[in-house]
This record gives structure tokens, sequence and C-alpha cells, in this order.
């Protein structure tokens, strides 16, 4: 897909689209799989351009919180931080120009629920993002406060 070879990437993904389907017990990794198969089907809708279907997409998908993720389970972790680009959500919604629910997502993306999910990445790219979107909403302090905190993380990057 990042490549800009998109029917070459639907053509894949369409293939792999039915392993596992039949699986009645879903184990860790099968679902892993399907997470990583559900954010590649949705970066294809969102380099096709297809910003509804993106939306819809990412909507019916993105997995519910789950309590009781430990260090153990490894697939849960996997399923938490990746891929690494979690925002396909918030994407979607500035390709369908709806920023007000972009900023929405991307504040979720940065506030993790802690009491469940004390292993999920926190990226600082989202602060920039969202910095963005608020600075053009007219929102500027809320741009400096995000704007501010992505330096704060990205201070010492190489």
């Amino acid at each position: 897909v990042a490549n800009g070879d998109t029917q070459r990437a639907r053509s894949v993904l369409e293939a792999v689209s039915g392993i596992d389907a039949e699986d009645r017990v879903v184990s860790p990794e099968t679902r892993t799989r399907r997470n990583l198969r559900n954010h590649l089907w949705g970066e294809l809708l969102l380099a096709e351009g297809r910003a509804r279907d993106a939306v819809a997409h990412y909507r019916g998908f993105l997995p519910a919180r789950v309590a009781g993720v430990t260090p153990s389970d490894n697939a849960t972790l996997v399923m938490l931080n990746l891929p690494f680009r979690q925002d396909g959500l918030a994407r979607a919604y500035v390709l369908a120009g709806q920023p007000g629910e972009a900023i929405r997502e991307y504040e979720r993306l940065l506030q993790p629920d802690r009491t469940q999910h004390e292993y999920e990445i926190l990226r600082p790219i989202y602060h920039y993002r969202v910095g963005l979107l608020h600075e053009e909403a007219g929102d500027e302090a809320a741009a400096k406060r995000h704007y501010d905190r992505f330096l704060e993380y990205w201070s010492d990057a190489d």
C-alpha cells in the first residue's frame, strides 16, 4: 500500500482474507492476524481515497479495550501496539472532512486507559497531528499544548 500499488495490495489482502476465518476458537495469534489484516484493509481504503468506507471499516473493527492485559499475553500486546501506526480512523476522518471527529480520535489515542492497558505505546507524532488540526480549527491554545508535548517527547530523539 505504501508504494502506491493498491491493486496488488488489494489482491494480496483478498487472497489471505479467508485464512483462519472458520476458526471456532479464536486464539490470541488468530486475533492478532485478523487485527493486522483489518489495519491493512483500512490503509488500502485510505490509499484509494475512500474516506467514508475507511471510517466505517475502522469503526467496525477497532478492538474494544480488553481488561487484564499482562506482559505474558504477547499476542494481545502485539495487537495493542502493532501496526505502529494506529491512527487510521483519525486519518479517515480527516480525509472525510470531519476534523472534529479526527481530533476526538487523536485525543482518545493519546489517553489510553492505564488501568487496563499499561503496556500500550503512546505515539508522540499524534500530538503533532492533533496540534495541526486544532490550529486549522483556530484553537491556538490547544494547538500549542499539543505542539509543546510533541517537542517534549521528541527533544532527545535521534
